[in-house]
């Protein structure tokens, strides 16, 4: 409704500027060309000096576009045509390296050390470059071989022969720091899983979680009551035999009484310490005990060899709050201990080791 027909217009126009009409890339000669990428490269210089990295990078990318197509110039135009792509390239990684960004300088050095009839010098920093970068990704092999290829072309570069023997000390910190990664993210599992030894039942429950200390139940006992805890004495009947041969090598249902020990105390080898400790009262079960849950690799001669993994089928009858002093029903008083091991790493017990005495 607002322009009626055959109305005569009137407008009042200004105009502020005018540009000719941007070329395509195809319809420049190779001087345009020359020039966009002279006129790319000021610019970045300029924003390499502002601290301006990223915009710098950027620049220097665009001015390598406009004259990495060798075809385009003739043969006094490529040489300069050269030496702005490789000026370029060297330049765009060496704003990769401030920025931290190694992966993008060495693929800058790359390819600037793929241009042909590149200067000696020139080739040096692509190298000296590309060989910083490996070394901040770790390749250490790689930035060994390009900078003793840049020391050869620059034997008197200061800079490049104190960065090839920084590779030493890199090499050795990324193993340090790779030790530290593994063993937090071993602790984070849990630890390295271990194998229970040969022989034990792969029915039975590894409850130290390292293989040493493994358990079947035999007869459940009543978890209502739930189990004993440090401090607790507890009442049991066992029997103890080598799992290599099974044979028997002592047992409390060979004498009058029980056995009994107070839980947490070390009156008995560890993995009876906590074997016991998972039972309820009435339960049977086998304990099957590594070396290092037992009698170590010294054994308990003659009885015990060292190194012996050993099987204990044991019944816990009752138990109860510790007493004063803590004696087995045959009446050992484990202050007569004249076969203990205290001091020992293996963390042998002293009460088993008197049972075993009076049972030999």
């Amino acid at each position: 409704p607002e322009i009626p027909g055959g109305a005569t217009l009137r407008f009042e126009v200004e105009l502020l500027s005018w540009a000719s009409p941007q070329k395509e890339r195809c319809e420049m000669s190779a001087d345009e060309k020359l020039a966009q990428a002279r006129k790319f490269k000021l610019e970045a210089g300029i924003a390499f000096r502002a601290g301006k990295l990223q915009t710098a990078r950027s620049k220097y990318t665009s001015a390598v576009g406009w004259v990495e197509m060798s075809f385009d110039f003739d043969a006094y135009e490529k040489k300069e045509a050269l030496e702005l792509h490789l000026a370029c390239l060297l330049n765009a990684a060496q704003c990769s390296l401030k920025l931290n960004d190694w992966l993008d300088a060495a693929n800058f050095c790359s390819n600037a050390l793929k241009l042909n009839g590149i200067p000696e010098a020139s080739t040096a920093k692509a190298l000296f470059r590309r060989g910083v970068a490996r070394i901040k990704t770790s390749d250490f092999d790689l930035a060994r071989a390009d900078l003793k290829q840049a020391c050869k072309l620059e034997p008197r570069s200061k800079e490049i022969r104190e960065m090839y023997t920084s590779i030493k000390a890199a090499e050795k910190a990324a193993k340090k720091a790779d030790a530290g990664l593994f063993a937090k993210m071993v602790q984070g599992a849990g630890g390295i899983k271990q194998k229970p030894p040969e022989g034990v039942p792969a029915d039975a429950v590894d409850i130290s979680d390292d293989g040493g200390l493994c358990k079947r139940v035999l007869m459940a006992g009543d978890a209502a009551e739930g189990t004993p805890s440090d401090g607790s004495e507890v009442q049991v009947h066992y029997i103890g035999t080598l799992l290599s041969d099974g044979r028997k090598f002592d047992s409390s249902r060979d004498r009058p009484g029980n056995f009994k020990f107070t839980i947490g105390q070390r009156q008995v080898i560890k993995g009876w310490d906590l074997g016991v400790a998972t039972m309820h009262k009435g339960e049977k079960a086998e304990l099957f005990c590594r070396a290092d849950y037992a009698y170590g690799e010294s054994g308990s001669p003659p009885e015990i060899p060292g190194g012996a993994t050993l099987k204990f089928e044991v019944e816990l009858l009752s138990w109860g709050e510790a007493k004063a002093e803590a004696k087995s029903s045959d009446g050992y008083d484990e202050g007569d201990e004249g076969n203990s091991d205290e001091g020992s790493a293996n963390g042998v017990g002293r009460r088993m080791n008197g049972a075993l005495a009076e049972g030999a």
